[in-house]
């Protein structure tokens, strides 16, 4: 019954802010953020700032903070896009450097890599032993595929490949 959404007033940083379904009114969080993703226990993952290099959207420094309150946590650097495991405790990140990108569960271990291109929007199956995300082997590309990693068996498969630009 709640909606989280991140927006910029004027020229204003980026805010998270609330709104009941029903009622025409909203209500601003207090933290200064983009929100990436929230988890079924009210947790809610956003990032801190704006790194500009990544191709979809900001990334940056991704934090933590309960929707009751309090204050961010950071919980990892230079994230691309993030998903709450069906748990509500655990999540995956997407990891964007220079030296390539890497799909991390939880964070901080490394389940994929690859040395260019990155990952994109890695989302759990509803029981949490899988985890499907876009990899696209050329930095600021659409050609990829999407890809699937059962987390029981550590088994990586291509779902479908896309090539948009041929």
């Amino acid at each position: 019954q709640t909606i989280v959404y991140s927006g910029r007033w004027e020229e204003e940083p980026m805010q998270i802010s609330v709104a009941r379904v029903g009622s025409p009114e909203s209500r601003q969080l207090g933290i200064k953020g983009e929100v990436a993703a929230i988890s079924s226990s009210d947790e809610l993952a956003l990032f801190l700032g704006c790194e500009q290099n990544f191709f979809l959207n900001c990334g940056g420094t991704l934090a933590t903070v309960n929707l009751a309150g309090g204050s961010p946590r950071t919980l990892a650097e230079h994230v691309a896009q993030a998903d709450w495991h069906p748990d509500g405790k655990r999540m995956v990140i997407s990891v964007s450097t220079p030296e390539g990108a890497r799909l991390e569960f939880p964070p901080g271990h490394v389940i994929y890599r690859q040395t260019s291109g990155w990952f994109g929007h890695p989302r759990f199956s509803p029981d949490g032993s899988m985890i499907a995300f876009e990899n696209h082997s050329i930095l600021g590309n659409d050609d990829g595929a999407v890809d699937l990693i059962d987390l029981n068996t550590n088994k990586h498969s291509v779902l479908f490949k896309s090539e948009i630009g041929r």
